[in-house]
Order: structure tokens, then sequence, then C-alpha cells
């Protein structure tokens, strides 16, 4: 009867706890078994390997911690690299890290094209705004054209009306100084008249006067 293993799903420093081995070593283990590798979704998570139980059992001949970390001087540390596997390792382990240094420089790049992108939908908003402004500006400046249009057209009836009020009054003010002139008049022959009926009447005493005098 066939029996599945269970897959388990560990990280590389869980991986290396269980084969006695270091995190590194783990992750490089991983990378030459080409066991499945998960990549964490949240930057800054670490990278889950998908091993069946049996291939981890199979691994389990390790009894004592291998650290391929290169010191100083070029060679592994407390291990000599006096083996083919651990020759092997250590290459594998170089690679390991100029892989690393590959990604994280085309991380970078993403970054800077990323970047270069919002730089560019940036610019291209801000030149849409700028025409937007200009094409508003134009309009203004249209409208504020039609304004002065107007205001130079009220201004121009404004000294016409005036100009008509001018000529208006200055008619009115002649009319009243003729009728002045014309009522003076009437009232300068109406008073020659009264003086002269006044004299009439005077002269007429008089003789009437001379005529009881002389009849006496």
């Amino acid at each position: 009867m066939h029996t599945e293993h269970p897959e388990l799903r560990l990280t590389y420093a869980q991986l290396g706890a269980r084969l006695a081995i270091s995190p590194d070593a783990a992750r490089m283990l991983a990378r030459r078994r080409a066991w499945q590798r998960i990549a964490p979704n949240r930057r800054g998570a670490p990278v889950v390997v998908v091993v069946s139980a049996e291939a981890l059992e199979g691994e389990q001949w390790r009894t004592e911690p291998i650290d391929l970390t290169p010191n100083a001087g070029g060679n592994t540390a407390d291990t000599g690299a006096n083996t083919v596997e651990e020759r092997a390792e250590l290459a594998e382990q170089r690679a390991e890290q100029a892989e690393r240094r590959a990604d994280e420089a085309n991380a970078r790049a993403d970054a800077a094209l990323a970047l270069s992108d919002r730089m560019g939908a940036l610019l291209a908003d801000v030149g849409s705004t700028i025409e937007r402004l200009r094409a508003d500006l134009s309009g203004a400046r249209e409208g504020a054209d039609v304004l002065r249009t107007t205001i130079d057209e009220l201004k121009a009836g404004q000294a016409l009306m005036l100009d008509m009020h001018a000529r208006e009054l200055t008619e009115a003010r002649a009319a009243a100084t003729e009728t002045r002139e014309r009522l003076q008049r009437v009232q300068d022959a109406a008073e020659a008249l009264r003086r002269a009926e006044e004299a009439r009447k005077a002269r007429g005493r008089w003789a009437r006067l001379r005529a009881a005098w002389l009849g006496q």
C-alpha cells in the first residue's frame, strides 16, 4: 500500500535546524535539490521551502553543523573544505551570493524604473495642468478684453449722455434767461403804464382844481 509523504513548509532557518546546518547551507541545499521555494509577498518576510518528509529524511545523514560562510582568508570556518562536497557547497554559496547581489541590483533597477515611470506620469500631469492653466488664462484674457470693450462702450455712452444733458441744460438756462428778460420787459411796460396813468390822473386833478379856482 502506497503511503503519501506529507509536505513540509520550512524557512531556511527551520530547514537548517532540522538538518543541523546553517541557514545559508540550507538555502544552497534547497537550490541544489531543486526543492520548491515560495517567495514572500511581504518585504522582509522569509522564503519558504516546500519539501517532503521523505526527502528531508534522506538528508538526515548530516550529524555535524556545516557552516560554509567564508572567512577573511577565503577558507571555510571549522571544516577546512577538505571534501569535494564541501567545496561544491562553497562554490554554490558564492554563486548564491552573486545571484542575491544580481537580484538586489535588478530590484534597484526595477525601483529606479518604477520611480522613472512615476516621475514621467507626474511630469505628464504637470504638463496637463500647465496646459489647463494656459487655457484658463487665455479665457480670462478674452473675458477681460470683452469686459474692457464693454466698459469703453459704457464710458462712451455716458459721455454722450452727459454731452446731451449739458446741451439741454444750456438750452434750458438760455430759455430761462429769455423768459426772465421777457418778464422784466412786461414788468417795465406795466410800470410805465402805471406811471402814465398816475400822471394822467394828476393832470386831471390839477385841471379841475384850476377850473374851480378860476370859476371862483
